[in-house]
């Protein structure tokens, strides 16, 4: 996206995280000061302010958006990370086919995921977090509580810091 209208407006010098709706369209993550936000645009790629469905800033003004995951729930996860003030939290969002809403922090605590790099989800619902963190470098487990709308660590890491010696970018789960 090039110096995009409407709601996405001057999402242009970092995209953090994409993912991808059903239907197709774009989710993208937007992580540059003063215009952190997430939003929707058209499965055909942006070339028109109309082609921005929806966006919305970030829960507040520090953080910036470093992972996405479209849970099976429907959910869609956001971790927003930032060195200068220690935010290293975890939202979970609704998305419709026009609407990105009801922003809900459903995990911070920053003794077990910080600086929080890439987000995927097990077969069976569990949700994997990527810490980057220099003093951790860890994968964590999350299980997640639809009916509560919450993400609990499974209590031991899913893969140790002794094991990544460097920062984890991604996450893939293969068959």
């Amino acid at each position: 996206m090039n110096a995009p209208a409407g709601p996405c407006a001057t999402s242009t010098t970092l995209s953090s995280a994409i993912s991808q709706k059903a239907n197709r369209d774009i989710l993208f993550a937007h992580a540059a000061a003063a215009q952190n936000r997430i939003g929707i645009v058209k499965k055909t790629g942006y070339s028109v302010s109309t082609d921005c469905v929806n966006a919305i800033s970030t829960p507040t003004v520090n953080p910036f958006p470093t992972a996405m995951l479209l849970h099976s729930s429907g959910k869609l996860f956001v971790a927003y990370s930032n060195s200068i003030v220690p935010v290293h939290s975890i939202y979970s969002y609704d998305v419709s086919a026009t609407a990105i809403t009801n922003g809900v922090h459903v995990y911070n605590d920053p003794s077990v995921v910080a600086g929080i790099s890439a987000l995927t989800v097990m077969d069976d619902g569990r949700i994997l977090v990527a810490s980057v963190h220099p003093s951790m470098n860890t994968v964590e487990l999350f299980n997640y509580g639809t009916t509560a709308n919450s993400l609990a660590p499974v209590g031991t890491s899913f893969i140790l810091p002794s094991t990544c010696k460097k920062s984890i970018s991604s996450l893939l789960i293969a068959n």
